[in-house]
């Protein structure tokens, strides 16, 4: 009876490890590296449950076996695996000591700006910028690395007055972000969703709304401030910002190693960060 009872739970994770590859789901629960071992145990788990089943074994059914249906809840409650921006707001650091309230931008509509509940568009009146050529069109596959590069190193203030373009959602919450700014970034793992943290770009507020949460295209400037006590970064300030559709985005983003076989980081080579 336990055989046979183990024999099914091994073919229950086999379908659901398909079931999620095949729907494209897999990336929401592991990190790159990491998806190829899970799709490998897909047949040693059938073998083992025709195996299991066939045994004439006789050992009893132990009530401690059902600790193996945890798995299986712990799936169905996270449904298609995506975080929400509450688990952001979890894992963040606190860079200026403030333990406010989020709240949400209500400037005043000075440029050309339009917005129906979910959805904004918005270009500023910066008319000296030219978008024609971005110097930094942000990559996932460089995603990480800029992040920390823009927001930790030094040298990348020689970058000020550049113009970037990145994707990501927006975080506006104060307790750790300094007024007049908000991040847009990804979720970062190394080998599952529970390691994930947040990683992203400070970006200067204007005169638009953003939705804490929400999906976003952005083009601006890079622009030195200052974000902490004892440091500068960069930052972007917005010359075009507008609303994406999240359900065609890649919520998560890994080191730049991981995209490539060799792991030679050709995306992050093509970037000036010398």
């Amino acid at each position: 009876m336990r055989n046979k009872f183990l024999g099914i739970i091994c073919f229950v994770y086999s379908i659901i490890i398909l079931y999620v590859w095949f729907s494209g789901n897999l990336g929401n629960y592991l990190a790159l590296n990491m998806q190829n071992y899970i799709k490998l145990s897909v047949l040693p788990l059938i073998i083992l449950g025709i195996g299991l089943i066939l045994s004439k074994s006789k050992s009893k059914f132990k009530l401690t076996d059902l600790v193996l249906f945890l798995p299986l809840i712990v799936l169905f409650i996270a449904g298609d695996g995506r975080l929400t921006v509450s688990f952001a707001n979890n894992r963040m650091v606190d860079y200026n000591g403030k333990k406010k309230i989020a709240s949400t931008s209500s400037n005043t509509n000075k440029n050309n700006f339009s917005t129906t509940n979910d959805t904004m568009n918005y270009t500023s009146n910066d008319s000296n910028v030219d978008l024609s050529k971005i110097k930094y069109d942000i990559v996932d596959e460089a995603y990480n690395e800029l992040a920390i590069y823009f927001s930790f190193d030094s040298k990348s203030l020689k970058h000020e007055g550049e113009t970037i373009k990145v994707r990501g959602f927006a975080l506006e919450d104060e307790s750790y972000i300094p007024d007049g700014y908000f991040m847009l970034g990804k979720y970062v793992i190394t080998c599952c969703a529970a390691d994930s943290s947040f990683i992203g770009y400070s970006v200067k507020k204007g005169d638009f709304e953003i939705k804490n949460g929400g999906w976003y295209e952005i083009e601006g400037v890079l622009e030195k401030t200052n974000l902490g006590e004892d440091f500068s970064v960069l930052a972007i300030r917005v010359i075009n910002i507008k609303s994406i559709d999240n359900k065609n985005e890649e919520q998560y983003v890994y080191q730049c190693f991981a995209y490539d076989k060799d792991g030679s980081c050709s995306k992050l080579q093509e970037y000036d960060m010398s």
